[in-house]
């Protein structure tokens, strides 16, 4: 009686998980709005919290209306960012504009003559002498070409309008969540019997702590790593310094490939917006500098920022984080990345809170 009573249990969990699990991925993309709203909300509430102590005439001002004066914090704090990148944006569309293909392939001469001559000597290749400088031209001129910029206008457009769509979303879920206070959560508690109230609550507050300690921990990262890659590219003596370390450090949020990400537009700005300084030394040079000093602020980061954040914050072990990462990557893109790491935290200490019986469960969740 016993063990069909305990199979039935596990079939209904099984079941249970399998449709919640379909549910999630046939709404993604309002599943992770929903998320990212209540990061948001999270994040601003603090902030909500400190008008809420500017008093008018003895009286305090309302809950929305703090809300809004919060959210014009957060577009004032985006807008700045904003007025950072555009200039350099601009900089670099008017660079490739006023790119010669003949001089890009000249710049690289040297060594793809190299390269030509090592493949054709060893007879890696059948081909004639200079027959990578005539793809590179190639290439290059139907890159540049003019006739191709509506379709790269097209794209533009199609993307702005997700965007907009998103952050619109995003923000009015935000909103509410943070005019009625602890929306997300009353919501989630209403789901289940008042026999699990304590049990909810419990995790909500543990999820708050680690949450709380994880993102702070992630500010904290960003800063540093956009303070040592400014200096750093500011030691190579080349321009926009600040755009790119606040870049690498703001894309560095998202696990992995946030760093790439770095580091190939550190490489791009870097070299397209100092030819003239790059102009009077060897190209690969200057590249090779550029990736010397992402790497290296990479290894401070790898060694002792990430595991000091992730191991002190939600205490997972490294192998974790990197499968999450993953799995994240695989449902919900750059997203999903960025936010696998607390969803498997809020996940854990569910997990911990109701199913701590299970042996994988207690040795997931044995730190947390």
């Amino acid at each position: 009686m016993n063990n069909s009573f305990t199979y039935s249990r596990i079939l209904w969990i099984i079941l249970i998980v399998g449709v919640l699990g379909f549910l999630a991925w046939y709404f993604l993309s309002v599943l992770i709005y929903l998320l990212v709203a209540a990061v948001l909300s999270y994040i601003l509430n603090p902030v909500v919290n400190l008008f809420l102590r500017i008093k008018i005439k003895g009286k305090t001002i309302p809950r929305w209306l703090a809300a809004i004066m919060s959210f014009g914090i957060l577009i004032g704090v985006l807008a700045a960012v904003f007025a950072l990148f555009m200039p350099i944006l601009l900089k670099e569309v008017e660079l490739l504009q006023a790119i010669n293909p003949d001089r890009v392939v000249k710049t690289f001469g040297d060594q793809i003559n190299e390269l030509e001559v090592f493949l054709v000597d060893n007879q890696y290749t059948t081909q004639h002498n200079g027959f990578i400088m005539d793809a590179i031209k190639e290439r290059v001129a139907s890159v540049l070409d003019v006739a191709n910029i509506p379709k790269i206008i097209n794209s533009i457009v199609a993307v702005t309008g997700d965007v907009l769509f998103a952050v619109f979303a995003i923000f009015f879920m935000t909103f509410f969540m943070l005019r009625e206070e602890h929306l997300f959560k009353k919501t989630v508690i209403d789901f289940f019997p008042d026999k699990q109230y304590q049990e909810i609550n419990n995790s909500f507050d543990r999820i708050e702590y680690l949450l709380s300690r994880y993102f702070i921990g992630v500010l904290a990262q960003s800063t540093l790593m956009t303070i040592l890659i400014t200096i750093g590219i500011s030691i190579l003596g080349l321009e926009n310094a600040l755009v790119i370390g606040a870049f690498a450090g703001l894309i560095n949020v998202i696990p992995y490939l946030g760093p790439l990400l770095g580091i190939a537009f550190g490489i791009v700005v870097g070299v397209t917006t100092n030819l003239d300084v790059i102009a009077t030394s060897s190209l690969s040079m200057e590249v090779t500098k550029i990736l010397l000093v992402f790497a290296i602020i990479q290894l401070l980061d790898n060694l002792i920022f990430q595991p000091i954040i992730f191991a002190r914050s939600v205490f997972a072990h490294p192998l974790e984080i990197f499968l999450v990462v993953l799995v994240g990557a695989k449902l919900g893109g750059a997203v999903g990345m960025f936010i696998a790491i607390p969803a498997y935290t809020i996940m854990r200490v569910t997990a911990k809170e109701f199913f701590n019986s299970y042996k994988i469960v207690q040795k997931l969740t044995r730190n947390v």
